[in-house]
């Protein structure tokens, strides 16, 4: 869990800069696809039994990390 606090901060500030310095900002959407998309690419490499597909993570994150 606390992987998936630590990207949704670091999304945030990284679009909050784009929309800054760049003009170009996100939807609450895409913002929330970039934190599944890095969470699970950050977890296939990291974990080695980490066994939930691309398909599983995005419609159920919270049962895939244990929680629900």
């Amino acid at each position: 869990m606390q992987l998936v606090w630590l990207l949704c901060a670091w999304i945030i500030w990284n679009d909050r800069n784009q929309k800054l310095f760049n003009n170009i900002g996100s939807s609450i959407d895409q913002l929330l696809d970039k934190v599944k998309h890095y969470s699970l690419w950050w977890l296939k490499v990291s974990n080695a039994i980490f066994v939930y597909g691309y398909t599983s993570w995005w419609s159920n994150l919270i049962v895939c990390l244990g929680i629900g």
